[in-house]
């Protein structure tokens, strides 16, 4: 089970919708949830690492994303959005 899912659009696939499966290296606690937090797991078919290094992490600038493949940074505002979402139902 992942702790983040969603979906993006993928102009590459002709149903235009990829998913990403996400999990963070520390649990959903709000309180012991703290930056850095090691974000891994699947965006479209490709694996991928990235790094919130805010704890609001509400923006993508909450994040570090050298490492993030380049083709799929479309994805990056849907991921904010649903990491966003799901540490404001954490709360």
């Amino acid at each position: 089970m992942y702790q983040v899912t969603g979906t993006y659009t993928d102009y590459q696939k002709s149903s235009l919708k990829s998913s990403f499966y996400l999990n963070a290296d520390q649990g959903f606690n709000y309180t012991t949830w703290k930056a850095p937090i090691h974000w891994s797991g699947t965006v479209g078919s490709k694996q991928v690492k990235f790094t919130q290094v805010n704890g609001s992490g509400s923006n993508r600038d909450d994040y570090d994303w050298t490492d993030f493949p380049k083709d799929l940074e479309p994805a990056i505002s849907d991921i904010v959005k649903a990491i966003d979402d799901a540490m404001r139902i954490m709360d």
